[in-house]
């Protein structure tokens, strides 16, 4: 680039030469485009440049048309569970709590989560917790609020949400290779982009393309009971849409589990169950 550029100068430097002395001045095209050229290419790097929700529809279950739902359960947190898809059986992943926003990473070999602010990782199969990344939080700085899903077209990104103190979200892409965060900004007052953005707040997810059960969609019910002397009971179950319709998945017998996501086969879902 700057080799170019020395190169424009130099055109730009001969032609003035040949100018002096009164000769009528005309214009070298290579040296407009060539310089042309040089200002673009030192020109800033537009952010967001191919849209917001044209990136964020690259995030695993994402939809496309989300629905109305909220964040019913932002403030879960508890264990790490796992069940398949096609089978009553399920599996605790670690041997701690108060983990929050499980992910399936890309080759399903490995499960991430977040805990306080920091990410963590356990192998499917079992074994011990290892923090990938911990992210500073000095007063008033953003919280960490949830992992969303992995970028398909960079797999080593994890969108993530963070809460400012005034409430809004922030939007980040994290890179697990190289820990750099990216913003991915949007305007609040567009319909279309606050929408995805309650929609990546919420535990909606929509993945269209699973190889063995075709469409499945995830969400969190909650369920208000009653009691005895007028004490009202709220927990929430993850359910599961398909073609045959909808069921509870997690049948956590009242005691709270949300925060689904598939694998990036299909086949099994991860999610959070709260202590009793």
């Amino acid at each position: 680039m700057i080799e170019s550029c020395r190169y424009c100068l130099r055109i730009r430097g001969s032609n003035a030469n040949r100018l002096r002395g009164g000769r009528r001045r005309r214009r070298c095209p290579a040296a407009l485009i060539i310089g042309g050229l040089c200002a673009l290419l030192f020109l800033p790097p537009i952010a967001g440049a191919e849209g917001f929700l044209q990136t964020l529809l690259k995030i695993t279950g994402i939809s496309r048309t989300p629905s109305q739902q909220k964040g019913l359960d932002s403030e879960l947190q508890g264990e790490i569970w796992i069940s398949r898809v096609d089978q009553n059986r399920k599996s605790r992943i670690g041997s701690g709590a108060g983990y929050r926003s499980p992910l399936f990473t890309p080759k399903d070999d490995f499960i991430i989560a977040l805990n306080g602010n920091s990410i963590v990782r356990f192998p499917v199969t079992g074994g011990s917790e290892q923090t990938l990344h911990t992210f500073e939080a000095p007063p008033g700085a953003p919280a960490v609020m949830k992992l969303v899903g992995f970028n398909t077209d960079a797999l080593d990104q994890v969108l993530m949400i963070f809460e400012q103190a005034d409430g809004l979200p922030l939007v980040k892409l994290f890179s697990l290779e190289t820990r750099k965060l990216t913003d991915l900004r949007y305007e609040a007052n567009n319909p279309d982009e606050r929408r995805m953005v309650d929609h990546l707040v919420g535990w909606e997810r929509v993945y269209t393309d699973t190889p063995d059960h075709g469409p499945i969609r995830l969400y969190v019910d909650i369920t208000v009971e009653r009691g005895r002397f007028g004490f009202m009971r709220k927990y929430s179950d993850v359910y599961i849409e398909r073609r045959r319709g909808s069921r509870d998945f997690s049948q956590c017998d009242r005691v709270s589990c949300g925060q689904p996501s598939l694998s990036h086969d299909g086949r099994q879902v991860v999610y959070i169950r709260a202590l009793k």
